[in-house]
């Protein structure tokens, strides 16, 4: 019981590590210089706090109720993929902003 308890929590960690590497190279084409400093370092807090959490909140899914923990992480991965593909921003052959002022406006649609 507790090897598969450990397996979990090494999974939701290595997780998180991919996420956070992903996410980071996302940051690093989308925001400006002037704030890419602080995403990252607001990316390393979250990936720290996540980290340390993971195991514990693990074990505890898995302990009181294993499908929810499942449900879980499949509803924070259907979410990230949907904030991702709201988030479609194309930076191919693109100059990076330097600054806030030269972020493009972007287009408010809304669709119901």
């Amino acid at each position: 019981s507790s090897g598969i308890n450990a397996e979990y929590g090494g999974t939701a960690m290595a997780c998180i590590a991919a996420g956070r590497g992903v996410i980071m190279l996302y940051t690093s084409e989308l925001y400006p210089t002037t704030l890419r400093g602080v995403a990252t370092g607001m990316i390393w807090v979250t990936d720290n706090i996540g980290s340390f959490t993971s195991p514990f909140l693990a074990e505890y899914f898995i302990l009181a109720a294993p499908r929810l923990f499942i449900c879980l992480a499949a509803t924070g991965m259907g979410v990230s993929a949907i904030i991702a593909r709201a988030l479609d921003t194309e930076t191919l052959n693109k100059p990076l902003a330097a600054s806030v002022a030269d972020m493009p406006a972007k287009k408010q649609v809304i669709s119901i």
